[in-house]
């Protein structure tokens, strides 16, 4: 009979294989899922790829050539990404089909009439999203020892509970590892690029005439002008400003980055790109801030002595018109 020992080594070799039979079994059921998953991803890479090809179409009304005298020519450059992904002339300011323009400024920003449009307008071109971007990059980059610790796990377990936690967390761990060296990114280019695509939705959604619109537009073109060296590098911070806001990861992270790089390579590349009708430095008219005349002027700010920058021109714009209730 044999012993209690080897009765026992026994089960031992027994229990560890089926230990090892079960964990087999889950690896290899892991990597064919990860392995189904890769391939679906690779799937939807390729399949926008294409799609992307026929996308970013630059179209244009007039001759190229015609975008370096027009007024709106600088802003019809600089937010020619969004006529693109229209399928609309770059060349014409009002995107046109405004029921469709209507319903997405409805939809993605809750915007109804000309003066909510007005609203955001004005709280893109003083605030916007690089004024909460900034202020959470700067403090999560600071933290160290056991504040960061301590920040980490409570966002970790926040992130659990729901999705704009779980975005927010995501921001953290990049700004932690400097992901895209997003520590470098200037948000202005998110705001103020988004400003004048609003403005050209305002108007074919009927809640701007066009010269309060294009007007709209130039203040956001010399804010641009005045904090970028170029059109590439003006949109370089516009699309890493948008990775950053999107807080997507995965696939989804991909697909994002994918389709910003075809567009950029469109419009850096393209011979009838509008950044080669239009010089970077060419001049910007002078805006007269009609958006304001619309507007209550509940703004007590009193105007700065120099008016050297398109922030304090905007500030001092809008303390006359207070000083003139």
């Amino acid at each position: 009979m044999p012993s209690t020992d080897v009765i026992i080594g026994i089960i031992i070799i027994v229990a560890l294989g089926i230990v090892v039979r079960f964990v087999a079994g889950y690896v290899t059921a892991k990597a064919g899922g990860n392995g189904k998953q890769r391939r679906e991803n690779a799937k939807a890479l390729k399949e926008q790829a294409d799609w992307l090809r026929s996308h970013h179409q630059i179209i244009w009304v007039n001759s190229p050539a015609h975008l370096r005298s027009s007024l709106e020519g600088w802003p019809d450059a600089a937010s020619a990404n969004y006529a693109m992904c229209r399928g609309v002339p770059i060349d014409r300011f009002n995107f046109g089909d405004g029921p469709h323009e209507a319903e997405m400024l409805s939809n993605a920003w809750g915007i109804r009439n000309a003066s909510e449009l007005r609203r955001q307008l004005l709280s893109l071109l003083q605030h916007g999203h690089r004024e909460r971007f900034d202020a959470e990059r700067q403090n999560w980059a600071n933290l160290k020892g056991a504040d960061e610790r301590r920040v980490r796990g409570a966002m970790y377990k926040a992130a659990q509970e729901g999705a704009d936690s779980a975005e927010e967390f995501r921001r953290y761990r990049w700004v932690r590892q400097n992901a895209n060296d997003c520590l470098a990114t200037n948000f202005l280019a998110w705001d103020l690029v988004r400003v004048i695509m609003l403005c050209r939705a305002g108007v074919a959604a009927g809640y701007l005439s066009e010269d309060e619109a294009l007007d709209t537009a130039w203040i956001a073109s010399r804010g641009l002008q005045e904090t970028y060296s170029s059109w590439q590098d003006m949109v370089h911070h516009f699309f890493e400003a948008r990775w950053y806001w999107s807080s997507e990861d995965g696939v989804d992270g991909e697909l994002g980055r994918q389709h910003n790089d075809h567009a950029k390579q469109v419009l850096a590349t393209a011979s009838d790109s509008p950044w080669a009708m239009v010089p970077w430095t060419a001049q910007i008219p002078t805006p007269n801030y009609l958006i304001l005349d619309h507007m209550p002027h509940a703004y007590p700010n009193p105007a700065p002595q120099v008016r050297a920058t398109w922030t304090e021109q905007l500030e001092y714009a809008i303390s006359q018109r207070a000083d003139s209730q």
